[in-house]
């Protein structure tokens, strides 16, 4: 049993999301070593300032630029687009551990029986064509999940949500799928499923997510979402199988009551995360679906930030802004952030920037902050950076 303060179990999940000391992910391969440490990185569609999967990358991937992202999605195809934690970008070695998830999709398929009388057509257009988009074709109209929507789209995405089809690449927000026995290598795509029951197809999942956040607890739902079929019990079965295994290590926390897991292989970062080292603090903005803070009520207990992502809640009752980003500065979360990307001005608006109860910023903060901005312009490929308020 790992016993941690408060403060070591902060600097361990920093330095476990790379987000404390020196950069521990760079460029390209930066982007593929930590989408493989974390299991999977959550795509929203929402760009106020930047989609989530991408600000997620450029907190901790040193010059990480969105173009990595796309290569190796598209072109080398080490990660591809499916679901994990709601739709995610996921590892490509992790496609045959899915194969559960792929099956249940296409039992609960909306509008199936309308869905199978286009899917031949389909097909057989496929041969004909390396990709199409939802834009392609016109079949008509269909009743899809969130409303109206053409049958294209919906015997396209039918077929993606359920294995056949993989997106083959991107133009903006449209996707064009193809066939994934054509884009995945043959041993991949015929591979079985490594974890066939159910027990351990969940243990195998839990295991993720707590490489997603870096040190879980057995609560949930909120880190647990988009895994089928986890009850409380099965999660806490699933934990017990995996201390049993030796996958995970239970730790303590002070003045937490409830225990912690950690992944074996990050037993390193507790050595790391216990010593004395003074790291040169950082100004970071965290995206509002980032893994490390899936759990707010695990954020709030351990960084003692409470934070919520309001672009859902009614004007009447935003406390911030609809989007904020949350500022890491050190091992600390300074507040809270409201930008804009003016691509017709080739500015990165500030639009406020709101500093948590008792934080005193120094001049080291605001140099810190400052270089954050510029980081973040860069990254959005704009020109300089706009202080609107602050």
């Amino acid at each position: 049993m790992i016993r941690f303060s408060k403060a070591e179990a902060v600097r361990f999940i920093l330095l476990k999301q790379g987000l404390l000391g020196p950069w521990r992910f760079v460029g390209k391969q930066g982007v593929l070593d930590y989408v493989r440490s974390a299991g999977c990185v959550q795509f929203d569609p929402v760009d106020v300032c930047g989609m989530n999967v991408d600000l997620v990358l450029q907190a901790r991937v040193k010059d990480y630029r969105k173009d990595d992202l796309q290569k190796l999605l598209y072109q080398d195809r080490l990660l591809y687009d499916h679901f994990d934690k709601q739709m995610s970008v996921i590892p490509i070695e992790d496609y045959p551990a899915f194969t559960r998830n792929r099956h249940g999709i296409r039992q609960w398929g909306r509008v199936q029986e309308t869905i199978d009388t286009v899917t031949p057509t389909l097909r057989a257009l496929f041969q004909e064509k390396e990709s199409f988009s939802t834009k392609a074709f016109d079949l008509g109209k269909a009743d899809w999940y969130w409303g109206e929507t053409t049958l294209a789209r919906a015997a396209l995405e039918a077929m993606f949500y359920a294995g056949e089809l993989l997106i083959h690449h991107k133009e903006g927000k449209i996707r064009h799928f193809a066939p994934a026995e054509r884009l995945l290598p043959k041993t991949l795509y015929d591979a079985p499923d490594p974890h066939p029951d159910e027990a351990s197809h969940l243990a195998w999942r839990v295991l993720r997510r707590v490489g997603a956040v870096g040190l879980l607890w057995d609560k949930g739902p909120e880190a647990f979402l988009g895994i089928g079929g986890l009850s409380a019990a099965k999660r806490s079965a699933a934990f017990q199988r995996l201390l049993s295994e030796g996958s995970v290590v239970a730790a303590t926390v002070e003045g937490v009551k409830d225990p912690f897991y950690l992944k074996t292989e990050d037993l390193p970062l507790v050595t790391r995360a216990k010593a004395e080292v003074r790291h040169l603090k950082k100004a970071t903005l965290i995206a509002p679906l980032d893994g490390m803070l899936w759990d707010r009520k695990l954020v709030s207990t351990l960084f003692g930030f409470d934070y919520v992502w309001e672009i859902y809640t009614p004007p009447a009752k935003v406390k911030f802004a609809h989007y904020t980003l949350p500022l890491l500065y050190g091992e600390t979360f300074a507040g809270r952030v409201e930008l804009r990307t003016l691509r017709k001005e080739n500015v990165l608006a500030v639009k406020h920037v709101w500093l948590e109860d008792g934080f005193r910023p120094t001049k080291a903060f605001a140099a810190a902050l400052a270089a954050c901005f510029e980081r973040f312009a860069v990254f959005s490929g704009l020109a300089s950076v706009r202080i609107d308020e602050a």
